[in-house]
């Protein structure tokens, strides 16, 4: 996501400029004519990039943001674009929607736009641009470098399932909707399989689930596979029931979800029946499977605000993508439609295009930086779970991690024409479950996820039993759940105090106090801002004069009045100096959130949260973290 905010700033900044400039002789007032719905006014945006609307509460800025429009009340976020710059925070029955802004961007006085903290083109003002934020007192002029954080959420997970329409054959459609339920009931329910009386790790219990497909379309060629020959299915998440499932609903939602509000009348069971009518999508398909396409448009440009798949990612969930396919991946690059075009004899039969052409297929790499950039410094936080056409009687090619280089070099896995019918490839597997074909580019991007700290789990999808398959997808899953790793730029790090010379603040949605600390309350501690970290003074008990440290101290409000915003510092958590490694296989002797050079680790330099109990340090639904830093 933060990687196309520099192609929104000029797409946004063009319209501006064509909208608001004329004639040459300087910009007009942006807001003239402009009556924000009646709920709100008008603002001219900084450095003549035109105006946009403060609306009242209850209502965010839409149509460009020259209009006002109602929260929804369901989800306050829907239709909050943040202008383009940010993303939308904040989640039903918290308090309203707030915006969490890209670095180099801060909320405005209703915090549902983004504003710029420098002119365009100048590289910037704010404090990850390079200027110096200075505290209360002479400090000498402080480079503060700023940074989005969040922490993980441990009862979180987004579980994106891609079915392949199978072969008429094939019985891997009625598997996939038979096991789903158990994956789902380990997550809510867990188990105690090591019998120390408490559950294996933590319950799940916010849920998404969406089903999508993948066809993509062929590029506006018709072929007679593909009803769909302008985008197919698009990485929409499909929702219309099956008629061939029974006591579906007339309708579903986007995707299916069951969470806190509604875990008492949505049970796992009725959950998986569910997924079952959404995800049975039969024998009807395109003949062109572009699975890690379909993929990457459903995360990346369709989660979006106003877009198809919109509400289903959270940046603080875990990422789980479920493959099930009997064919390899052929996500056609763009500029290269002749793929499809089947009066092109020269290219070779359009079955095996993608064999005789990899040069018109998109590199398994560029997937893999998409899956990166979804969930930025939580490599962990993304499980893939691949059921393909691996040959199941081969070991090397099932299970995770980085050892399944040597699937690569299974003779079943090599690609070739079929002798006895040149139209097609050599299936890597053929048995009562229906044939499949080697998986390659599917197995090169579990290595290389597993190797970048992803969760990987491969198994075959012609055995009959799936069970192992299962296992396998929920273990990396569980594993993804219990890692609270936010990777980070470096910084200075003192291992004789285990502690660092960062600060981590909260901002809330509302003006409310930061949560009490009974061991060291508020009215002990002189007052504070993020701006006078560097100059920060100690609360004490004004009983002994004892300094003490709250796990979250009030820093101030900012925002208008109406709109305030608390920001609340949070106590960097101590540890012990005398243990190997600050004791980092240990938990810290208080809560806070604490540092792990990369070298320590054995990977990148990272934040840890800890909270005794069950509660978020950070708490996602209202409210987001930057991480300040001495530059």
């Amino acid at each position: 996501m933060r990687g196309r905010r520099g192609g929104t700033f000029a797409l946004r900044l063009g319209v501006f400029a064509s909208v608001f400039l004329v004639c040459g002789c300087g910009p007009k007032d942006p807001c003239v004519g402009v009556d924000c719905s009646g709920v709100g006014w008008c603002q001219a945006l900084p450095y003549d990039l035109g105006g946009y609307c403060v609306c009242e509460a209850g209502y965010h800025p839409a149509g460009g943001g020259m209009e006002c429009a109602a929260n929804d009340a369901a989800n306050p976020c829907t239709g909050v674009d943040c202008g383009g710059h940010g993303y939308c925070g904040n989640a039903a029955g918290a308090g309203g929607p707030l915006c969490v802004c890209f670095p180099g961007w801060h909320i405005d006085e209703s915090g549902l736009w983004c504003l710029p903290d420098g002119a365009p083109g100048d590289g910037g003002s704010g404090p990850d641009e390079g200027d110096g934020v200075t505290g209360d007192g002479d400090t000498g002029g402080v480079f503060w470098r700023d940074e989005l954080v969040w922490e993980p959420a441990l009862d979180r997970v987004d579980i994106l399932v891609l079915r392949g329409r199978v072969s008429p054959m094939s019985s891997s459609e009625m598997n996939i909707t038979r096991w789903f339920p158990d994956l789902i009931e380990e997550l809510v329910n867990p188990s105690d399989a090591d019998g120390d009386g408490l559950p294996d790790h933590p319950a799940v219990e916010d849920i998404n689930v969406g089903v999508i497909s993948d066809d993509m379309g062929t590029m506006g060629f018709r072929v007679s596979t593909c009803s769909e020959s302008d985008r197919g299915d698009d990485g929409c998440m499909l929702h219309a029931p099956s008629p061939a499932v029974l006591d579906c609903a007339e309708s579903y939602p986007t995707f299916l979800s069951r969470n806190p509000t509604n875990a008492a009348t949505y049970g796992v069971e009725e959950l998986g029946h569910d997924f079952t009518c959404i995800g049975t999508l039969g024998t009807d398909s395109c003949g062109f499977e572009q699975q890690l396409k379909a993929v990457d448009k459903a995360l990346v440009d369709n989660s979006g605000a106003g877009r198809c798949n919109e509400g289903f990612l959270r940046p603080d969930s875990t990422l789980v993508v479920i493959v099930q396919s009997e064919e390899e991946d052929c996500s056609v690059d763009p500029a290269h439609p002749e793929m499809f075009d089947s009066t092109r004899d020269d290219l070779g039969h359009l079955n095996i295009r993608c064999f005789l052409h990899p040069e018109f297929v998109i590199p398994v790499g560029d997937y893999l930086g998409s899956l990166g950039r979804l969930l930025p410094g939580r490599p962990g936080g993304v499980v893939l779970g691949l059921i393909v056409g691996v040959p199941p009687d081969a070991p090397e090619c099932i299970g995770s991690g980085a050892g399944l280089e040597a699937c690569l070099g299974v003779s079943s896995m090599q690609e070739r024409i079929d002798p006895e019918d040149p139209t097609t490839t050599v299936p890597s597997c053929n048995t009562s479950m229906g044939q499949a074909f080697p998986p390659r580019r599917f197995v090169r991007l579990a290595i290389d996820l597993a190797n970048a700290g992803g969760k990987v789990y491969v198994d075959s999808v012609c055995k009959y039993d799936w069970s192992e398959a299962v296992r396998g997808i929920t273990d990396e899953i569980v594993d993804g759940l219990t890692d609270d790793t936010v990777c980070v730029e470096p910084f200075p790090f003192d291992p004789a105090t285990c502690m660092t010379g960062c600060y981590l603040f909260e901002t809330l949605n509302t003006g409310r106090a930061c949560e009490a600390d009974p061991g060291c309350p508020q009215e002990w501690c002189p007052e504070a801002s993020p701006e006078s970290l560097d100059v920060l003074r100690p609360c004490r008990d004004p009983a002994t004069g004892e300094a003490c440290t709250p796990l979250l101290r009030d820093l101030g409000t900012e925002g208008a009045a109406g709109f305030e915003r608390r920001r609340c510092l949070v106590r960097q958590a101590p540890r012990n100096p005398f243990a190997e490694h600050c004791g980092d296989y240990l938990a810290p002797l208080a809560g806070g959130w604490y540092y792990l050079p990369g070298e320590w680790y054995g990977g990148c330099d990272n934040l840890r949260f800890y909270h005794p109990g069950t509660e978020e340090l950070i708490d996602p639904e209202s409210s987001f973290a930057t991480l300040r830093c001495w530059r």
